[in-house]
């Protein structure tokens, strides 16, 4: 009888009581934030509701950014998760200029639930002042377990999958050991109109989804919004793997996706990003360049064919005490092995600690690869990595007292996005290096008895669409008269010399490429290359035109940035 009462006292509670009445839709987060004095230049507003909005209430009447001459311009989109709405301005936004936000009732989410009332924002952009910089180093080194990504060959592969969860280890080998630890190093700019960032990882390539996770965990306590965030790996071969998503990169030479891995990357880049960020203090930077010739060579039988140019920023207190430098160099960080299953930073790691060691202090080394696609070290080994390490660290660091630096630098920031053909692993036994990486059988190799057998060239293009992406992120970033021209992938010597020349046509005095940023399309082979073949080639997955239309986005780009003479 008793439960009886209780189910009809509950039938009754819920009639009496009706549905329950809906949350009101609230804004949980707006950058730039209301209030703030010293917003950047260049980043888009960002909006975060309690719910998942509904698309089609998005319009330029229900979500508005105004300057003083009214709404402006501008593209409006939901991102992935459905919560944060973008507004990306036509036009750049001006300095020292108010800009409201404004958001109508019309705004309702996927529930149907609206704002309670119309919501309002206001922000001013910064205005110009003496440079600001901050930088840090944070320990990226993984587990001793992990596998080590890179090389497919040598010791790495396992010849059977371990299917344990316990593990981080699938399809390679697990590390046996640390024999130099791996670094997130990060340097963070800002000159009161714009604040930017670079941010450096010992590993063999980084993805645009990695460099998304990364942005979303700093925006709100750094206000470095993703256009002004600048991420590279150093294509380091003995650094941590398990970290991509992208099958296709998890079977030729990263291991399958290991979410613990992964938080360890993500949350250790953020920490550097947000450690620099905290350590602004006002500073100086100078450019410049240096050579060095003896550690490089060209893998694809090309003597002498590299870039020994060494790009050089330098970046010191206001009293002229040393605080960064960031290096530009062409070269694998492949020196260690694929045996080796010692996690390691390669020549990377030997640079920038002696450059650290022999300035003092607490400054922070930073080496950012340039077109170093077909570019190996001539020093192997783990004595071969200190020796060219060390080489290159003296050639920087004879090269720094002749840099002069300033207190105030202009920033400006281009970007955009480039869909390529359909990839496919291309292999043509027409193609002479293709033949020469074909398998030996006896004295002959494949390419020479399909010949003999079937009297034809034997040729294969293997689809991967849908296994890898097609459209890839590009970034130009002009600091006064230099310029940094930021390549998805690894480009070859060829076009990073050609992007070299074209920038210093448009006016430019120091360009740099940065290869492996911000995303990876694997290598970029120009259009001679490409025909000539081998394994470069090979992995330029989006046809002989590619390199052609990576030189022409980034120096369309860099045109862009160019100043307006006076």
């Amino acid at each position: 009888m008793r439960a009886l009462t209780i189910l009809l006292m509950g039938v009754l509670a819920v009639m009496f009581a009706g549905c329950p009445a809906s949350e009101p839709l609230t804004v949980e987060a707006v950058l730039p934030a209301d209030g703030d004095e010293h917003a950047s230049l260049g980043g888009a507003v960002r909006i975060t509701f309690s719910e998942e909005i509904d698309g089609t209430t998005i319009t330029e009447g229900s979500f508005k950014v105004s300057g003083s001459a009214g709404p402006l311009d501008g593209t409006r989109h939901l991102e992935a998760d459905g919560r944060t709405l973008v507004f990306e301005p036509d036009a750049k936004l001006h300095a020292a200029t108010r800009y409201t936000i404004e958001l109508s009732t019309e705004v309702r989410s996927l529930a149907g639930t609206v704002l309670a009332k119309p919501f309002h924002s206001g922000f001013k952009t910064g205005s110009p002042a003496g440079l600001k910089a901050g930088a840090a180093s944070v320990d990226l080194t993984p587990p001793v377990g992990a596998p080590l990504a890179g090389h497919s060959s040598g010791g790495r592969r396992s010849l059977v999958p371990d299917l344990s969860d316990s593990n981080y280890h699938t399809l390679f080998n697990p590390s046996k050991g640390v024999h130099d630890p791996l670094s997130a190093k990060a340097l963070v700019l800002s000159n009161g109109v714009r604040k930017i960032a670079f941010l450096k990882l010992d590993l063999v390539a980084i993805e645009k989804a990695a460099v998304k996770d990364i942005a979303a965990r700093i925006l709100a306590s750094t206000g470095i919004t993703p256009e002004n965030l600048f991420v590279f790996a150093t294509h380091n071969h003995s650094g941590t793997g398990a970290v991509t998503r992208t099958a296709f990169w998890q079977v030729l030479a990263g291991d399958s996706f290991d979410e613990r891995l992964y938080e360890h990357l993500i949350s250790n880049s953020a920490k550097a990003l947000i450690a620099a960020n905290s350590a602004l203090v006002p500073a100086k930077i100078g450019f410049g360049v240096a050579t060095e010739s003896r550690i490089q060579r060209n893998r694809r039988e090309h003597p002498g064919h590299f870039d020994p140019e060494v790009g050089l920023i330098k970046v010191t207190h206001a009293d002229g005490a040393p605080l960064a430098v960031l290096l530009n160099f062409a070269m694998h960080a492949s020196a260690v092995p694929p045996e080796s299953l010692l996690i390691s930073a390669d020549a990377v790691g030997v640079a920038e600690k002696t450059i650290e060691r022999e300035l003092g202090g607490k400054v922070v080394a930073i080496w950012a690869q340039g077109a170093e696609g077909d570019v190996s070290p001539k020093h192997k080994g783990f004595e071969g990595i200190e020796k060219s390490g060390g080489m290159l660290a003296h050639t920087v660091l004879a090269a720094l007292d002749d840099i002069a630096t300033e207190s105030t630098i202009d920033l400006d920031v281009a970007t955009t996005t480039v869909r390529f053909r359909k990839p496919k692993l291309h292999y043509s036994c027409d193609r002479p290096g293709d033949s020469e990486e074909s398998p030996l059988i006896g004295e002959l190799n494949f390419c020479e008895i399909y010949k003999l057998v079937s009297g034809s060239s034997f040729s294969v293009g293997i689809p991967l669409e849908g296994l890898i992406e097609r459209s890839f992120p590009f970034k130009v970033l002009r600091m006064g008269k230099t310029v940094i021209l930021f390549v998805p992938g690894g480009p070859l010597t060829t076009l990073g010399l050609e992007l070299k020349a074209g920038a210093k046509a448009l006016g430019y005095e120091t360009p740099f490429v940065f290869g492996l940023s911000n995303d990876h399309m694997s290598y970029v082979a120009d259009k001679a290359s490409y025909e000539e073949g081998g394994y470069e080639a090979i992995a330029t997955l989006f046809g002989k035109d590619q390199a052609a239309i990576v030189k022409k986005t980034l120096l369309t780009l860099a045109k862009e940035l160019v100043p307006e003479a006076d």
